[in-house]
């Protein structure tokens, strides 16, 4: 098992938590099963909940860029590509900055 793993299982436990959170402050609040934790749990639904809204906005501009990296190809390709040739770059880095991946 490699960190990667050890930090995924650390955000998944924090998770359940909050969606925990989320799921007991709909019928009365979680202070008496999470307030075993500390307070500082207690709430943490709230934030849950956050992070599944940004996902919409967070998805739309990903399918964006990667929706237009072709068009950025077909359009910037023949102006961009004999600059970088000229300089003895390599053009497929055009799309690396172009498209910020």
């Amino acid at each position: 098992m490699g960190i990667n793993e050890i930090i995924m299982y650390i955000m998944m436990f924090f998770m359940l938590i909050a969606a925990v959170d989320r799921i007991l402050s709909q019928f009365g609040g979680s202070a008496r099963f999470l307030g075993k934790f500390g307070k500082s749990i207690e709430g943490s639904g709230g934030q849950f909940e956050e992070g599944f809204m940004a996902m919409g906005a967070l998805g739309l501009a990903m399918v964006g860029m990667t929706a237009l990296a072709p068009v950025l190809a077909h359009v910037l390709g023949p102006i961009i590509i004999p600059v970088y040739e000229m300089l003895g770059a390599n053009p497929f880095h055009v799309c690396g900055y172009a498209t910020g991946l």
